[in-house]
């Protein structure tokens, strides 16, 4: 293989894990891999505990079809033409009974009761400004991933409405820098339904320097090694800010089985929830 090939392909896979990470990469489809799979599967969905993160990312629709699930699993008989007409898609769906509620496990019971709990949610559609701000539903600090505590976090927003600033703090669970969301920061607004634009004014970047001469051990020759770092770059207004504009779905409001609100909210496709009305310490 040509020395150049090599770099070519080194530098394009780079390119891929970098943009694979990227806090503005878009995200899977939630619906494909939670709903479809498991109902093309018709039986994982006995034992399958729900997250709240992935019930989050469903629409009305979604949710309904996930929870009707649960009854098609054991041959329910549907009143509704529309889930008739959907579930008969599937082999192993035989509609013979009338009631299925005894049959119903208690972890079923759990899930059909959270999926509920999203379906009976508020649903709140940032837009621009129009009496009150659709922007002070974002004050507070948002995480990514699983709503449970863990060792370190996830990537972070932060939203502060006095100047309407943000900040995002890359995660601490990834080691390797190259492979890690970088910090931005600056100003935010929604300039339009379900958009949110970014003003960054500063930003992390991974920047080359010079390593340690190693010896090669095979050869003995001296082998000129590069190392990287963070540096964070300060724009000024007269050189221009950068602007990023991304989705920025409908604010979920919901309470779940344990009387508990809690706030979700998917910024270009990766679905972050509110940990603190404070912003962000980082």
């Amino acid at each position: 293989m040509k020395p150049t090939f090599f770099k070519t392909i080194c530098f394009w896979l780079f390119i891929f894990i970098m943009l694979k990470n990227n806090a503005f990469a878009q995200k899977k489809n939630y619906f494909e891999e939670l709903c479809h799979y498991h109902i093309q599967d018709g039986q994982t969905i006995a034992w399958l505990e729900f997250r709240e993160e992935q019930l989050a990312h469903l629409s009305l629709q979604e949710l309904r079809l996930l929870r009707n699930h649960i009854y098609a699993r054991h041959d329910y008989i549907f009143k509704s033409e529309d889930l008739k007409k959907y579930f008969s898609k599937f082999d192993w769906y035989a509609p013979r009974l009338a009631e299925v509620e005894s049959l119903l496990n208690t972890l079923e019971k759990s899930n059909i009761e959270l999926i509920r709990c999203f379906e009976n949610a508020q649903r709140i559609t940032p837009s621009p400004i129009t009496g009150l701000d659709s922007r002070s539903w974002l004050k507070g600090c948002w995480q990514a991933g699983s709503t449970t505590v863990a060792a370190g976090y996830q990537d972070r927003f932060s939203f502060a409405l006095e100047d309407y600033s943000f900040a995002f703090i890359g995660g601490d669970t990834e080691e390797n820098i190259s492979t890690r969301n970088l910090n931005f920061s600056g100003r935010f607004t929604i300039p339009e339904k379900n958009k949110i634009e970014f003003e960054i004014i500063t930003k992390d970047m991974l920047v080359k320097f010079p390593g340690p001469v190693r010896k090669d051990p095979k050869t003995g020759k001296k082998m000129h090694t590069t190392g990287l770092r963070i540096e964070t770059k300060h724009y000024e207004k007269s050189e221009g800010y950068d602007y990023k504009s991304v989705e920025l779905s409908d604010i979920v409001h919901y309470t779940n089985p344990d009387g508990i609100e809690k706030y979700f909210v998917k910024i270009n496709g990766q679905m972050y929830w509110r940990i603190s009305l404070e912003i962000c310490e980082y």
